[in-house]
């Protein structure tokens, strides 16, 4: 078992009669002669970097909601500390002590966009990262890219249903057949929407989306004059994206409408006559108004004492399940739909207790109200799935070079440089291995639902 702090030299590992490449960068099982390898599994946001090593027999078979793998090591570091991302991950290498054997396979999810296995964040000037220039500089295996909500995606697939998710919906009467298309939205920071799809070989892959940033529909005249305030306050001449409402910074956004509807420009009570006239509550607004980008959480927790904190928090959840009935039209995902994110396990009641918000805000759309009723949701009370979704596909990746490596005529170099090489970044992302099945040739099982 790989011990982060008593981790051996290769001389060491050669000493105990395992045959060792001489390579400097580590080839998945290193020649297929050691039983196990490490794969590293990273979520990084624009604050910090999370890092997971895991240690993953030769043999492993992804299948079902269990990943092979033992985590050996785990650490956050605040981006701020640094002056690259590579030093991060520098940094970890050492502390981990696999300077000497670094990870076969990697997986980071990062917080925007991903082209060509490239990210380049918007909150750290100068900062990017690209898989295959990371992996050659550190000289260790394939590194994939992801976006953080498509970790997400995969991270649904590790799910214990009966203990890690709240059935919202059920449908009994319709057993869910394997290989059904799965959905997830989920608000926190921002909102993220991610779809799944099964190939011929059973395995799901997940599919990025900028759902979050499609047009808020206003449902009734309260939030059509919250879209108007919206459109005034982004300058936006025609539309404004759902995500200004169902998110952290969205609740805040829904909380001054609310309080400007009834306030002037000093902040003094409107004219007599507003609907909202007196609701505003001296201490919490100011403790609102100071909260920076922690404001959404200070509306949230202040629902039992200021009506506009409520009046704000409902308005969010219903705009929450009008989008995530939206997403139960677009893709119809029989195989469930996953509220997920770091909002809605914490605000559990506005999901699950009767005639809620939320759900009846989904079940409202109309003549197709009834498709939506055949649609399982489920809740995810679990906050780590992005985490869990990249240990997911680093493993996949690690397993697909192990059958890659273990193939006639193909030495292991030749294997590792070709899966580098099809992660280039002027290159498209990895194509499927010409060994495996036609559709999404992962390897090493499946996750099937």
């Amino acid at each position: 078992m790989f011990n982060p702090t008593t981790n051996p030299s290769r001389r060491e590992r050669k000493a105990r009669d395992l045959s060792v490449s001489d390579a400097p960068a580590p080839v998945a099982g290193e020649l297929c002669e050691i039983d196990s390898s490490l794969v590293l599994a990273g979520d990084i946001g624009g604050t910090n970097s999370r890092f997971r090593l895991f240690e993953v027999p030769n043999d492993a078979v992804v299948e079902g909601q269990n990943v092979p793998g033992t985590l050996v090591f785990e650490k956050i570091y605040p981006n701020e500390e640094f002056d690259s991302f590579e030093s991060i991950v520098r940094t970890f290498f050492h502390e981990t002590g696999v300077e000497d054997c670094k990870p076969a396979a990697a997986c980071l999810a990062v917080a925007g966009p991903v082209d060509r296995n490239t990210v380049e964040f918007t909150n750290r000037d100068g900062w990017r990262i690209c898989g295959e220039e990371l992996a050659k500089s550190l000289s260790m295996g394939p590194v994939r890219l992801i976006n953080d909500f498509v970790a997400a995606g995969y991270g649904l697939l590790t799910l214990d249903e009966d203990t890690e998710t709240i059935t919202l919906q059920d449908v009994p009467e319709r057993p869910t057949r394997t290989g059904e298309p799965i959905a997830c939205i989920g608000a926190g920071t921002g909102l993220g929407e991610v779809f799944l799809t099964a190939c011929s070989n059973g395995v799901y892959e997940a599919w990025p989306t900028e759902g979050g940033h499609a047009e808020f529909a206003a449902r009734n005249d309260l939030t059509y004059e919250l879209q108007k305030f919206l459109k005034k306050k982004f300058n936006e001449k025609n539309r404004v994206s759902v995500e200004r409402v169902v998110s952290g910074i969205g609740l805040a956004n829904v909380y001054s409408f609310l309080r400007q509807a009834q306030c002037d420009a000093e902040g003094q009570p409107a004219a007599a006559g507003s609907q909202l006239m007196d609701k505003v509550v001296k201490e919490v607004d100011e403790e609102i108004l100071n909260a920076g980008d922690q404001a959404g959480g200070a509306v949230a927790k202040n629902t039992g004492r200021c009506e506009l904190c409520a009046l704000a928090v409902d308005i969010m959840f219903s705009t929450y399940g009008a989008e995530a009935g939206v997403a139960a039209l677009k893709w119809i995902p029989k195989g469930g739909l996953y509220i997920a994110g770091g909002i809605a396990p914490k605000n559990k009641g506005y999901l699950v207790e009767e005639g809620n918000a939320f759900m009846e805000a989904y079940y409202d759309k109309g003549r197709l109200s009834k498709v939506v009723k055949d649609i399982p949701v489920r809740l995810v009370l679990s906050e780590d799935i992005g985490q869990r979704g990249a240990q997911l596909v680093a493993t996949r990746l690690l397993l697909d070079q192990l059958q890659n490596v273990a193939q006639p005529c193909i030495s292991t170099t030749e294997a590792a440089k070709a899966m580098l090489a099809a992660q280039a970044c002027s290159a498209l992302p990895p194509a499927p291995a010409p060994a495996r099945a036609p559709c999404c040739p992962r390897l090493g099982g499946i996750n099937e639902r």
